[in-house]
């Protein structure tokens, strides 16, 4: 086991927890940091930041650009912020988000952390539900063997306009024994059944691959059990 590895979901928080609804509010003043994890990927040595804006936070970019005028950016844009209370399905969390380009803002559900070499925590396994122009991708990555892993588990394809704000909806619940994942965006809906995903884990968000703006994040435990 990686040393300082934490393990949610597993004896370390044996027992029920109590119910969540909770709603944070990223306006300038209005959220505690010291409430959620700074998280970097395992991929990259290099990692981006936050920056509070009057309304809401961004994720740093360094915005390269190419002898023929398109944008890049690498993964200096990536960095993850991840509340440190942990959560027990049925959940729901959620987030108003909004990109400059294309992509790719989204909201993680991770039960496994490590400690990073600079004082950041390091995702290892983990879901990833992003938001981007095309429609959401659901992106389960794994951690073996000292390596980072990913395959695209589920998605749905549907226009989302950049610089325009949008509502990411992840609900967790269990359902004939096994856990079903429901990404919802702008009230359009798909879900899968996961049964590699735990009941209990952190959740947070992530901005990558350009500016990501998130202007708050929810989270709802004891939800009302849908059923099909």
């Amino acid at each position: 086991m990686v040393r300082g590895m934490l393990l949610f979901g597993v004896a370390f928080f044996a027992g029920t927890l109590a119910a969540i609804e909770a709603k944070v509010d990223f306006s300038d003043g209005k959220w505690n940091r010291a409430d959620f994890w700074e998280v970097k990927s395992p991929r990259w040595d290099v990692h981006g930041g936050w920056i509070q804006q009057a309304d809401h936070l961004v994720n740093t970019t360094a915005n390269k650009v190419d002898g023929k005028g398109r944008r890049h950016y690498g993964p200096e844009a990536y960095v993850g912020l991840l509340w440190k209370t942990p959560v027990e399905a049925p959940m729901e969390v959620s987030s108003t988000m909004s990109f400059d380009e294309r992509m790719a803002p989204l909201l993680v559900l991770a039960p496994e952390l490590a400690d990073a070499k600079d004082g950041l925590k390091e995702f290892r396994e983990h879901w990833e539900v992003v938001l981007f122009d095309k429609g959401i991708n659901t992106w389960h990555h794994e951690y073996k063997d000292g390596k980072p892993s990913w395959y695209l588990a589920a998605y749905m394809e549907t226009p989302f306009a950049p610089k325009e704000r949008h509502v990411l909806t992840v609900r967790v619940q269990p359902r004939r024994g096994r856990m079903v994942l429901t990404a919802i965006g702008d009230g359009q809906e798909f879900g899968y059944f996961d049964p590699g995903l735990p009941s209990r884990f952190p959740v947070g968000v992530t901005g990558c691959e350009g500016p990501c703006r998130f202007y708050d994040f929810t989270v709802k435990t004891d939800i009302q059990q849908k059923k099909r």
